[in-house]
């Protein structure tokens, strides 16, 4: 062998070696950078949900009435069936033409009538929602539905709401009165 040869030999092994060291150091800052990206970025920049107390149960029913609550589905349809029955009293109040004793006669009849109306509408949409939903989505959605944030979402959706139509209905009346509008001068103006 000549003397080059016997240079390169350990100059390449000596290569090798260091492309090895270089490659355990890589994966060691690669590694140190990944088990240590928590640190890296602030926690603001994370997502975390606080443990609500919710605890899973094995009724489906159990469960679907649990959503319905902490979603805010039970106090709406409640407020809904509060607003026919105001609804009710005043249409009642305008055939009668305001007989006092007979409106109050009616009143007690539905005030007394009313609750049981709602437990069978409650009953009912128990059942609906229990039949499109296996036990597991309801318990996923529970959870989900009793994080603190969708607490506050849930708690707010009234003013939302509120807003939304407050916003809308001048919208929707310009849409109506535009619609007219143009009935009465592309159509009904021909006929």
């Amino acid at each position: 062998m000549t003397e080059e040869a016997q240079i390169s030999q350990p100059e390449k092994s000596g290569r090798r070696e260091i492309y090895i060291a270089l490659i355990g150091v890589l994966g060691m800052c690669v590694t140190g950078f990944f088990s240590n990206l928590d640190k890296v970025f602030p926690e603001e920049n994370v997502v975390t949900s606080v443990y609500s107390g919710y605890q899973p149960s094995s009724d489906a029913k159990t469960e679907v009435a649990y959503l319905l609550h902490i979603t805010g589905a039970e106090a709406q349809m409640k407020q809904q069936q509060q607003q026919l029955f105001e609804i009710q009293k005043k249409q009642f109040s305008e055939l009668l033409e305001g007989d006092p004793e007979i409106l109050d006669k009616m009143y007690a009849i539905i005030d007394d009538e009313l609750p049981k109306f709602n437990d069978k509408i409650f009953d009912v949409t128990l059942d609906i929602q229990s039949q499109h939903f296996t036990i597991q989505e309801i318990q996923e959605l529970n959870k989900f539905y009793s994080t603190p944030i969708m607490k506050e979402y849930i708690r707010r959706q009234p003013a939302v709401l509120k807003t939304m139509m407050d916003e809308i209905l001048p919208i929707a009346l310009e849409f109506q009165s535009v619609v007219q509008e143009r009935l009465g001068k592309e159509i009904l103006s021909d006929l």
